[in-house]
């Protein structure tokens, strides 16, 4: 699978500050949400205070996230197998937060 990652610029800017390197932008897309915590993470995946109140806005965020680590879309990827994983998890964990607190 060739699938194109649009990585969003806030992760580009994140990558360039603090000189991590990635084998890819699909092994940057799974680092952010399974490795890395807090503030930071929030500003790179776009968590605003809006994806807390408003269940609409949380759902999009959640499903533009989740389509970018899907195990399908990194078949081509075998070594993403397992942080693929913890990255799902994490979203869906922010998810349910975000769906507990909208409205």
């Amino acid at each position: 699978m060739t699938d194109e990652v649009k990585v969003p610029d806030k992760a580009l800017e994140y990558v360039s500050e603090f000189g991590y390197c990635f084998k890819s932008p699909i092994h940057e897309v799974c680092f952010v949400p399974a490795v890395m915590d807090g503030e930071s993470r929030a500003n790179i995946l776009g968590i605003t205070k809006e994806l807390y109140s408003s269940r609409l806005a949380s759902k999009k965020w959640h499903s533009k996230w989740a389509q970018l680590i899907h195990p399908d879309r990194l078949k081509d990827h075998p070594d993403l197998t397992e942080i693929s994983k913890a990255a799902s998890s994490k979203l869906n964990e922010l998810y349910a937060r975000m769906k507990k607190n909208g409205k």
